[in-house]
């Protein structure tokens, strides 16, 4: 995770993030972030879009669209109230990305970037949803229902379908998180354990 608005003005995206990583996890060595981000094995978190100067995040977003493309993955966050701003004044929206709110009373809502909210099954099958995760690699959102961990795929027509449950912890799940490549899913338990769960037993390798 990083923090958007440590960024200097005139630096390249992948530039500050291998800088940024590099000293504290690395030892000063840039070229193995810098390796790791060419192969697709970082996921980059940039943190507090909405902490960078007002005047900055139009050409923060910009920034962003042009040195990832289409096809390389990140993470963005931002205050709901400050991201809306920023689309109702003219801000190009982050290229295909989807949109996670944690809703109040436990719940997760999903909305795509033009505004359109994905719709989920049951609202029961959410009521005590306290995580969201989604793979960085495909269509597969993962989400936290006291110990157990569910597994939804965003399908066409703004639906989320069920696909399993996974059970395994004994007290709630205290974080989720995708592997880069989006092949393993990462939990950590208030049971002080973590355990690691593969994707491609319950997406179809056929999706994109």
């Amino acid at each position: 995770m990083i923090h958007a608005a440590s960024r200097g003005a005139g630096t390249s995206l992948d530039d500050w993030i291998v800088r940024t990583l590099a000293l504290p996890y690395y030892s000063g060595r840039p070229e193995i972030p810098r390796t790791l981000l060419a192969h697709g094995l970082l996921l980059p978190v940039l943190d507090g879009l909405d902490e960078i100067p007002k005047s900055a995040r139009r050409s923060a977003v910009r920034g962003i669209n042009l040195a990832l493309g289409t096809e390389r993955p990140v993470v963005v966050t931002c205050r709901a109230a400050e991201y809306e701003d920023l689309i109702r004044g003219g801000t190009p929206t982050l290229r295909a990305a989807p949109v996670v709110n944690r809703a109040h009373k436990g719940r997760a809502e999903l909305w795509t970037v033009s505004g359109t909210q994905a719709q989920w099954p049951d609202m029961r099958d959410r009521s005590t949803t306290c995580i969201v995760a989604l793979s960085p690699t495909s269509p597969l959102i993962a989400t936290s229902d006291d110990h157990d961990l569910r597994l939804w795929r965003y399908a066409e027509g703004n639906l989320v379908v069920p696909l399993h449950t996974l059970t395994g912890h004994t007290r709630a799940i205290t974080a989720v998180r995708f592997s880069p490549n989006g092949a393993l899913i990462a939990t950590a338990s208030a049971d002080r354990t973590v355990r690691l769960w593969r994707t491609d037993r319950w997406l179809p390798r056929w999706l994109p």
